[in-house]
Order: structure tokens, then C-alpha cells, then sequence
């Protein structure tokens, strides 16, 4: 995978969904924007910043790149533990994935 352009949107013009949390980012809002080639395929991404920062604090805190990097709405919490982390650190993030504390615990 290669990404060639990473950059922070002040406001998008259009409505895009986060691939992070798989809901709408609206319009005016603010969003980050990645770009590349994933398999010799072009991508485009957008994510809310929080989503975006909660990704990105998480595959640094479990060195998670590349291929593994955390895809939070395809994530299984068995598997990866992630929803307790979340709900403690970027409670916004645990709301958008419907993450309950109690589910958590």
C-alpha cells in the first residue's frame, strides 16, 4: 500500500462516510482525506477527525500498520479488544460504533 496524499479537509463540500465509523460526514464539517494504491488499485478515504485520530492513537499504541492498520467498523472486538480502549479515550468515536459500556465490560 502505498498513500500518496494525506491531508486534513477543513469542510467538505459534499457528504462523504467515514470509513472508520460508517457514517455521514456533513457538509461543512471537517474530515481528513487519504489517497493511494492499495494492489495497484487507486483509493480514496475519508474519515472524521476523531475517528481519524482514535485510528491512528490506536495502531501506534499496538504498532498496527499497513494491512493491519484498525478499520474500527470491520473490527471484531474479540478478536482485538479495542471497544473499552475506545470508550475511555475517544468516547465520541465508541458513540458513532454504538459502543455501550456495558457491552464494554
Amino acid at each position: 500500500m502505498s498513500t500518496l496524499s494525506n491531508r486534513q479537509i477543513k469542510a467538505v463540500r459534499k457528504v462523504h462516510v467515514c470509513e472508520q465509523c460508517n457514517r455521514k460526514i456533513d457538509v461543512g464539517s471537517p474530515a481528513q482525506y487519504h489517497f493511494g494504491i492499495w494492489e495497484g488499485e487507486p483509493f480514496g478515504t475519508y474519515t472524521h477527525m476523531e475517528c481519524h485520530a482514535a485510528a491512528h492513537a490506536y495502531a501506534e499504541l499496538n504498532d498496527l500498520w499497513f494491512e493491519d492498520y484498525p478499520w474500527f467498523q470491520f473490527m471484531d472486538d474479540s478478536e482485538h479488544d479495542h471497544h473499552a480502549w475506545l470508550l475511555q479515550n475517544h468516547p465520541v468515536v465508541a458513540d458513532r460504533l454504538n459502543i455501550k459500556r456495558e457491552a464494554a465490560e
